[in-house]
Parts: C-alpha cells; sequence; structure tokens
C-alpha cells in the first residue's frame, strides 16, 4: 500500500481552470497506478491544521448482492482539496481476506468550506467488478469506510446537445463528482466531437424485490450550467440538453493596493427562487472559480437569483447579496474588494463550568460558521458556512468583515440565538467566547427550575404555563419543553381547568399542540368541552414538535405519552393532538380524519368554506358530548361545549 500526505499533493496538483472540463487525454486510474503531475499553481490553503495527530482511514470492501466480504480488490484513495482543484489519486491498497482495507498516516481532513477544504474518497476498482464508490463520513471520529461492489455491470450512453440541438463537445459526464470536479476514467467519461459520450463499469444497484435503483448523473462544461440527469435503470441511452446560462465573470483586487488578487475563491451561491429543490441542501451549495494572476474569474450560472462571495488567504469581502443572473446574459462584477478584516478569537466553553470543549458529542472537532456582512443566511440553508473549527483547547480564530457578526457552532447545539452580535473592527482581535450547555446540564437546568416553583397545583400549573410561553421552539431547549410538559401532567387533574382556560385563549398553533398533548397524557374528560371548542381553530396548518433528548427519563417520558402510530417523539400536527386527545378521552370518533386534512386552502373564499366544514364537525362533537357527559363526568359544569354562534369568525 502506498500513501501520500496531502502537503505533497497540494504541491503536485495543478489547476486546469475554474469550471475546465476534465481533459479525455488524461490517464484513467484503471489503466494505471500513477497519475501525470503538472506544474504546481495552488489553490493555497491556510497553514494551520485543524489538527495535528495523524489520521487512519478504515474500512471493508463487500458483494452487494450477498453482503459477503470481496478479498483482493484494488481499493484507490483520492484527495478533493479546496473548492476547484482536481481530484487526485493518492494512496492505493488492496482488501485482505475479510474484506478490509486501511490507509494510515494521513493528514486529517479539513471540513470547512473554502479554500482550506480538506476530503477524500474512496473506490473500489476491479476488472471482476463494476466501480465502487465508497460511503464515507469524514465527519466521524474514527471513520469506516463501506464500499459496496457488484458484478452486475450497467452502462450509461448518450448525447450531449446544447439548447439549440447542437451536439456539445468536451463535456464531462459523471455519476459522481466533488464541487462540480470529476475523476477522469472513474465513474466518468468525456463527449466526442458529436456529443456522444459512454460510461461502462457502472454498479447496477438492486432493491429486495429486484427492481433497480435510479441513476443520478451531472454534465460539466466551462461554457453551460452544471446540469444533472437520472434514469430509472441501467443500461440506458439518454439525450441531455444543457440551458443556455449567465457568463458571469469579474476581478478581485487588494482594497487597500488596488492590485490583482491571485487564488482568491469566489463563489455563486444560489438562492433557488427559480424552481424547486430536489433536496434539502446538507452543504451550502454553490459554483467556485478561482481567480487568475490577473486577478479574474469566470463562472456560467443557470439562471435564478444569487449570493456571491469572495475570499482569500487571510483576506475577507463584503458580500453581493441577492443579484439576478438571466440566461443568455454576460456580466461583468464589480470588482471584490479584499481586506483583512478583523478578527474574532475565543474559546467554546462549557456554560455552567467554562471548560473548553474541543470535540463536538459525535467526535469531530467542533465547528463554526458566520453570519455576517461576508456570509449572508441564505433562505433555503439556515446552517452557515463551516469556517474553522476549534483546536486541542477549544479555541478558535475566525476573520470577519467588519460590522455586526454572530458566530454559529454548526456541528454542537449551544446557546448561539441568546448570544450578542459581535461588533468586528478593521485590524483589531475581538475576544469572545462560544457557550454550550450540555443536554445533561440542560436537564438539571430545568428540574432546578421546576423545583423552584411553587408547590400548591393551581400556583404551580399557572407558572408552568407561564414558562412555556417564554420558549420561542422546543427544538431550542427540549429538555426544559420536556421537563415542564413532565411536570404539568404530573400535576394531573388538578391542572386541567387551567389548562382548559389556556387552550381557549390561544391563537398559537404550537401552544394548542402541547395543551392538547397535556390534556390526553392527564387523561381528564373534563377537557372535552375545550378540546371541542378548539377544533374550528385548526384551521392553518402546523408542524410537528420533534423534541431530542440524551436524558433517559424525559426519553421515557416521550416514548409513553407520544403518540404510538406518529413518527416522532414529541408533539404531531395541531390537528392529530387535538382528535388524538377526543379519541383517548371519549373513546369516539365521528370521521376526524377528514377535518385533520383541512388549513390548504387559499384565498378568502376557499378558507371561508373550511372553517365552516371545520365549525359543522366542532357541531356533530357537541351534539354528541351534550348527550353523553355523564358517562364521563359527573361535574355539570362541563356538561355543556358553549360553542359560538355560526355566524361568528371562530378564529378570531
Amino acid at each position: 500500500m502506498r500513501s501520500v500526505l496531502a502537503d505533497l499533493v497540494i504541491a503536485i496538483i495543478a489547476v486546469i481552470g475554474p469550471t475546465a472540463p476534465l481533459s479525455a487525454a488524461d490517464e484513467s486510474p484503471i489503466a494505471a497506478k500513477k497519475q501525470p503531475s503538472a506544474p504546481a499553481k495552488t489553490e493555497k490553503p491556510s497553514a494551520k491544521s485543524p489538527a495535528t495527530d495523524a489520521y487512519k482511514i478504515h474500512g471493508h470492501c463487500f458483494d452487494q448482492a450477498n453482503r459477503s466480504p470481496v478479498a483482493g480488490v484494488r481499493v484507490l484513495l483520492f484527495t478533493a482539496v479546496g473548492r476547484t482543484l482536481p481530484i487526485v489519486q493518492v494512496g492505493e491498497t488492496a482488501t485482505d481476506a475479510n474484506g478490509e482495507f486501511e490507509f494510515p498516516n494521513l493528514i486529517p481532513p479539513r471540513d470547512v468550506d473554502g479554500l482550506d477544504r480538506l476530503e477524500y474518497q474512496v473506490f473500489a476498482v476491479d476488472t471482476n467488478w463494476a466501480i465502487g464508490t465508497g460511503t464515507f463520513g469524514f465527519r466521524l471520529k474514527k471513520p469506516w469506510a463501506t464500499i459496496r461492489i457488484s458484478r452486475e455491470e450497467g452502462t450509461l450512453s448518450g448525447k450531449v446537445v446544447n439548447a439549440q440541438g447542437q451536439p456539445v463537445a468536451g463535456a464531462t459526464v459523471a455519476t459522481f463528482s466533488i464541487d462540480g470536479r470529476a475523476l477522469p476514467g472513474i465513474l466518468s467519461t468525456t463527449t466526442g466531437r458529436d456529443g456522444r459520450f459512454t460510461i461502462d463499469k457502472l454498479p447496477v444497484v438492486r432493491s429486495r424485490n429486484g427492481a433497480q435503483a435510479p441513476v443520478t448523473f451531472q454534465v460539466l462544461h466551462r461554457d453551460y450550467p452544471e446540469t444533472s440527469g437520472h434514469v430509472a435503470e441501467l443500461p440506458a441511452d439518454v439525450t441531455v440538453s444543457l440551458p443556455d446560462g449567465c457568463t458571469v465573470s469579474g476581478r478581485v483586487v487588494d482594497a487597500v493596493t488596488g492590485k490583482p488578487v491571485e487564488n482568491a475563491l469566489v463563489t455563486g451561491e444560489r438562492l433557488w427562487y427559480q424552481g424547486r429543490r430536489e433536496r434539502w441542501p446538507i452543504d451550502r451549495h454553490g459554483t467556485f472559480a478561482l481567480s487568475d494572476a490577473a486577478g479574474r474569474f469566470r463562472m456560467v450560472l443557470a439562471e435564478d437569483h444569487y449570493n456571491f462571495l469572495a475570499e482569500g488567504p487571510g483576506r475577507v469581502c463584503v458580500a453581493l447579496t441577492n443579484r439576478e443572473r438571466l440566461s443568455g446574459e454576460t456580466v461583468e462584477m464589480p470588482p471584490f474588494k479584499l481586506i483583512a478584516g478583523g478578527l474574532i478569537s475565543g474559546r467554546v466553553l462549557i456554560a455552567s463550568t467554562r471548560q473548553p470543549v474541543p470535540r463536538s458529542t459525535t467526535g469531530p472537532p467542533i465547528l463554526l460558521g458566520l453570519v455576517g456582512p461576508s456570509h449572508p443566511r441564505t433562505p433555503f440553508n439556515p446552517v452557515p458556512a463551516r469556517l474553522t473549527c476549534v483546536d486541542a483547547e477549544g479555541r478558535f480564530t475566525l476573520r470577519a468583515v467588519p460590522g455586526e457578526n454572530f458566530p454559529y457552532l454548526v456541528n454542537e447545539a449551544g446557546n448561539t440565538r441568546q448570544q450578542p452580535p459581535v461588533i468586528v473592527k478593521e485590524g483589531q482581535t475581538t475576544e469572545y467566547d462560544m457557550l454550550i450547555t450540555r443536554p445533561a446540564d440542560k436537564a438539571t437546568a430545568a428540574r432546578a427550575l421546576v423545583a423552584a416553583l411553587p408547590q400548591a397545583p393551581a400556583a404551580r400549573a399557572a407558572r408552568l404555563l407561564a414558562e412555556f410561553d417564554k420558549q420561542n421552539s422546543s427544538d431550542q431547549e427540549p429538555e426544559l419543553w420536556c421537563v415542564l410538559m413532565q411536570e404539568l401532567v404530573t400535576i394531573g387533574p388538578a391542572a386541567v381547568p387551567q389548562i382548559c382556560e389556556e387552550l381557549d385563549r390561544t391563537k398559537e398553533q404550537p401552544v394548542l399542540q402541547r395543551l392538547c398533548f397535556a390534556l390526553r397524557a392527564i387523561g381528564d374528560p373534563r377537557a372535552v368541552p375545550a378540546l371541542i371548542r378548539a377544533i374550528p381553530k385548526n384551521l392553518r396548518r402546523g408542524g410537528k414538535i420533534v423534541v431530542l433528548v440524551e436524558d433517559a427519563k424525559l426519553a421515557e417520558f416521550l416514548r409513553l405519552h407520544s403518540l404510538k402510530d406518529g413518527e416522532t417523539l414529541g408533539c404531531e400536527q395541531p390537528a392529530r393532538e387535538l382528535f388524538a386527545a377526543l379519541h383517548a378521552l371519549t373513546r369516539q370518533d365521528l370521521n376526524d380524519e377528514e377535518v385533520e386534512r383541512i388549513g390548504f386552502a387559499r384565498g378568502r373564499r376557499g378558507q371561508d368554506v373550511e372553517r365552516r366544514a371545520s365549525f359543522r364537525h366542532a357541531r356533530l362533537w357537541q351534539t354528541w358530548w351534550e348527550a353523553n357527559w355523564k358517562k364521563f363526568t359527573q361535574d355539570p359544569a362541563y356538561s355543556k361545549v358553549h360553542l359560538p354562534s355560526a355566524d361568528e369568525d371562530v378564529r378570531k
């Protein structure tokens, strides 16, 4: 086995171009074990590494058909540096008798979004098998790469044309790519002068019923936006039409000297106003370009709105936000002026003990991002870009544009939203610590809060309901949400009158959800009239309240009282919780499923129809309850429902 350290790789790999197609003349790793090198022009990472200890990738390779280990298969290790440099092979080994393999003595990956990024990818390549792609999470503390390979091979062929139907030569077609970068000879090929292409040795993946899994592919060309396609099964012959894009170019300069900046990374971050995103983005999606010696960059974008970001080694820039780019246009951007900015330096600490936290609860180093002038929040991706990670002592440094900046913990829950902004000044360092409250500490703090509440049931219930109202959402403080709910349920029937009063008053769907959850868990039928009065309030659709806790007792409480046919621990949609409470307390179902589904109408007329339907259903429940209430309670105060008259707007 051989392995090359990533810093050596950075020194030998060459930049083909910011969005240039890969050359068909490159030697395939299937045919040769060595790749040609070229004069170095690098996307320079920072000198600091997030960790200095050696890194090891361990994994196994098995037959997709029967999950048996496969011995003697070549496994290739590739590295992708930054966002634009070619993906390069840095290691090779073979699986042992147990189908296992290992790549030791590697520089740890750098899970950041920018110039300093470093990630690995493994492939199984063998003449007797289809090419296998490793499922590999480098965010794990001890990464394990799993490669499923198949003897059943498929072929994807076809033709790439432009919007006018003319063949496109030099386009890369790939079923695997990273940031628009494919691997020559591995799950990719290049179109000829006639626009034709063929990719062999694609794995055919089948489900248990024998059906093929669909295959997704990308088409990459420097003069067109990246285009995706898919086929239902292999073999397949397709025609892919590349849409016209918007050609965006510009310069990156130093704001002080006015001189061009080489190797600056420019990102066109799509806002997805046009069309519908097929999946919620896990990583920030963008088109990337690297500036040349003259500071020039070029990229071709699909028609849409974009944020444009620029960065260089030790330099930042104010982002250009929400810029529309239309197909067929050629746009020269105003110069990106890089500045040194200011630094935010501090530590990630446990809030209660002020002890440093170097690693997240799942193992990898804690990652930090930033929302501010250089990295604006995007509507389709609320997670900030990963800009840096902490060292062994929990310390971090972020470079930012002067002004209000909000540091964020990306891969660890913390008190980010409760902390004030950091005011960054040019050339200055601002000390700022990020605070983390571990789940165990959160549960302890929540129980301490509850222990300090009055002991009298009525006063205690009133304070619990008031504490609930202070929460913006359950996902910010799930332990507190769960402890408050557990205590409210523990009070039992004595809390029901106050919960019913709150249910009558509320107009908010999350409040309605949790009150219905509590009434169902308490199990007192006196809640039925208030639940019936709440039926017309369910016209607005609400989401689930997912409560994720690590405390064993709180998790057991959630498992006991969450709906058994639900998909989450916590509250289901408001209508589900309301009718589930009615069913639990009365053992009746008045065809409520139909009413659960309303709330989607648009326009005043449609909403009025739904409101009347909901009100009629509440009347059905009122009639049933007023005829049967004595079977459930002897308190005449709960014998009547007291729905408003039909002419009243019950949503007000």
